[in-house]
């Protein structure tokens, strides 16, 4: 509780909760038009299920940012993550 963390721009990142509590955390955007991209974002989440790697890709494209989905199983495994 009271953490601050600064991701600078251009780092890869990811962020998840290590604890068997709920997260809450205030994350300040800049520029503030990148807000459009959540909102795009949420647009692509189903309500069950994983949304189209496809999609994300090419919304994060038009953003200027890229994924690694390669990268996502062996830190879930190596961290003993799950989806949901």
């Amino acid at each position: 509780p009271g953490s601050v963390v600064q991701k600078p721009p251009g780092e890869w990142h990811t962020f998840w909760n290590t604890g068997s509590v709920p997260v809450r955390f205030l994350e300040i955007i800049s520029p503030p038009e990148f807000t459009q991209y959540f909102r795009e974002l949420a647009g692509l989440i189903p309500p069950h299920g994983a949304p189209d790697p496809a999609d994300l890709t090419a919304l994060a494209a038009r953003y200027g940012m890229d994924f690694d989905f390669a990268a996502l199983g062996p830190l879930m495994a190596h961290y003993g993550l799950r989806m949901g």
